[in-house]
């Protein structure tokens, strides 16, 4: 897998050390003085820990850095093919040239982020470590919240087949994959890759033709994520996956550089933890800590609308499950 934007801020110094109000995150945590400088780092690797298992949708994205300083927008420049030559060269004679067509598809970016406060009460109460465990349940809001935005631009491609009234079969996996060849979209390292919804991968797997990731040739070149093969299809499990709310499961199969993921450099995923003493007037008797994740800039678009395939189907868990978008 790899690795998504990650320019951390270290956790501040032991004498800002963020505790925890049990009443907001109903646990408790260590008093301020025990953090040293290797637990705040470990923390901050606690949360991209918890953050990458979230982030399906993400690793496929071709990745386009903005330049610090270089506004909040990318723009991607794709030349379309070139028409097959059919006409032999006539000797001596130069033919005429061939014109490049370029198209451009632009994605701007925005911040986005949450945290949690934490009262001073708990600072003089707390027994257990609970910062660990807030820490990883940031890191996968951070992952969910980031991979969403980009599942969302990938659920919006109106290139679909089916029409979520059949489960998945083997059958409906090959129709994609050659509507995909025909567009001539290329595939990953010989292969196309579909984000499914743990539902939908249920109905698949009971088909003779699955093979399931352990039993891989090379197991250990898995993705996060990815649960299995079938037809040409490595295949990614995630609940992100969009469900209806008439049940109605969107299964997206696609091949190389269907859509982009957009970040500033230097504006990547951190954790910020802030003392009570550094609230300011908005905390005037230093009542509170704060603790959080920020992303300064972040998006999505699709550059390759033909090259992503999203298959409509439902599931014969579906009674089971709750819609998602």
């Amino acid at each position: 897998m790899k690795e998504f934007i990650v320019n951390l801020q270290l956790f501040a110094d032991a004498a800002s050390a963020t505790v925890y109000d049990a009443s907001t995150v109903g646990m408790t945590t260590a008093k301020p003085e025990s953090m040293s400088h290797e637990m705040k780092t470990y923390y901050n690797k606690e949360l991209l820990e918890n953050a990458k298992p979230n982030l399906v949708y993400i690793q496929f994205g071709k990745e386009c850095p903005i330049p610090a300083g270089s506004g909040k927008a990318a723009e991607w420049r794709k030349f379309s093919q070139f028409e097959r030559v059919s006409t032999p060269l006539t000797e001596g004679v130069v033919p005429s040239p061939t014109a490049a067509t370029v198209t451009t598809v632009t994605a701007s970016t925005n911040q986005y982020g949450a945290w949690t406060p934490v009262s001073d009460v708990l600072d003089l109460t707390a027994i257990d470590n609970v910062i660990l465990e807030v820490t990883k349940e940031h890191g996968d809001n951070a992952g969910r919240s980031l991979d969403s935005l980009v599942r969302d631009v990938v659920y919006a491609n109106t290139n679909i087949m089916g029409d979520g009234t059949s489960v998945i079969t083997p059958a409906l996996i090959a129709q994609c994959v050659a509507a995909l060849k025909r567009q001539n979209a290329p595939s990953i390292n010989g292969k196309y890759h579909c984000i499914i919804h743990p539902s939908v991968a249920y109905d698949l797997m009971q088909d003779d033709a699955w093979i399931d990731a352990h039993k891989y040739k090379n197991p250990e070149n898995i993705y996060a994520g990815e649960i299995g093969e079938m037809y040409g299809v490595r295949f990614f499990e995630s609940t992100q996956a969009p469900l209806t709310s008439e049940k109605i499961y969107y299964t997206p199969i696609f091949g190389a550089d269907a859509y982009g993921v957009v970040n500033i450099e230097g504006g990547g995923l951190e954790t910020i933890v802030k003392d009570k003493s550094e609230g300011g007037t908005a905390n005037p008797l230093n009542q509170y800590s704060t603790v959080g994740w920020k992303v300064t800039a972040f998006g999505a678009v699709m550059l390759y609308p033909e090259r992503l395939v999203n298959l409509k189907v439902t599931s014969t868990l579906a009674a089971a499950d709750t819609a998602n978008v």
